[in-house]
C-alpha cells in the first residue's frame, strides 16, 4: 500500500477563500461582473469567492452583504480511491461499519468494488479519514454510476427519488407501484433504501 504516499490532500490554490449569502444565479453573475470577483463555486445560496481586496470587500459591505471567511479545505472537495482502513481490505462484512463511520464526515461513496471504493469529500475531511488508518490514491478516472430499477409507493416518491439527485431516463407503472429506471451512485442507492424503497442494480449482483 506504498501507493498512499502519492496522495496530496493540501490545497493547489492557497488564497484566502471568503463567502457572501446570495439569491440565485442572477444575482451572482451581477457581482461577479459589476466587482469583478473571482468565483470558487456557489453552493446552494452560497457563493464562495477568492478575494483579499479590501477595495473590493468594502465595495461588498456598502451594499449589505455580510461576508464570511472560510476554512479553503473544507469547501475543497476531490474523488480519490479508498483501499482499505489500516491496511484490511475493504471487504463486503465491514461495508456496513466503514459506512457509518465515513457518514460522519463530509464525504460520498460513489462506487463501491471488491477490493476498492470510490468516495468524493472535502480535504479537510479526506485528511483526517487518512490520519485514521485508511489507505488511498489517486482517481482520476471517469465514474460511472449503476443502471438501477427502483420501485416505490407512489408518483410523490418519484419526485424523491429525483431530489436525491438519481439521473431519472423513464417512470412506468408495474402493477399499483410506479417503477423507476435511471442511473444513481451508491450513496444515492443508499439513501433510497433507507426509504425502504426497492433498488435492484441492473445487470449486476445486489
Amino acid at each position: 500500500m506504498s501507493c498512499d504516499s502519492k496522495v496530496n490532500l493540501d490545497l493547489t490554490d492557497k488564497r484566502p477563500v471568503k463567502s457572501i449569502k446570495i439569491g440565485d444565479a442572477t444575482e451572482a453573475a451581477l457581482i461577479e461582473q459589476e466587482l469583478d470577483l473571482e468565483i470558487k463555486h456557489i453552493s446552494g445560496n452560497t457563493l464562495y469567492f477568492y478575494s483579499d481586496d479590501q477595495n473590493t470587500l468594502s465595495k461588498l459591505k456598502d451594499i449589505g452583504y455580510q461576508i464570511s471567511d472560510e476554512n479553503p479545505k473544507q469547501i475543497s472537495f476531490r474523488i480519490v480511491k479508498l483501499l482499505s482502513k489500516d491496511r484490511t481490505s475493504l471487504s463486503t462484512e465491514n461495508n456496513i461499519s466503514i459506512s457509518k463511520e465515513l457518514s460522519r464526515y463530509n464525504i460520498k461513496t460513489m462506487i463501491r468494488e471488491k477490493d476498492h471504493w470510490i468516495i468524493y469529500g472535502a480535504l479537510s475531511d479526506l485528511s483526517t479519514i487518512k490520519n485514521m488508518g485508511y489507505m488511498m490514491e489517486d482517481f482520476n478516472s471517469e465514474i460511472f454510476p449503476r443502471m438501477v430499477k427502483i420501485t416505490v409507493l407512489s408518483r410523490n416518491d418519484v419526485q424523491i427519488v429525483n431530489k436525491l439527485g438519481v439521473d431519472i431516463h423513464s417512470v412506468e407503472m408495474e402493477g399499483n407501484y410506479p417503477v423507476i429506471y435511471g442511473q444513481a451512485y451508491d450513496y444515492q442507492i443508499d439513501s433510497m433504501r433507507v426509504s425502504e424503497y426497492r433498488v435492484e442494480k441492473i445487470n449486476e449482483s445486489l
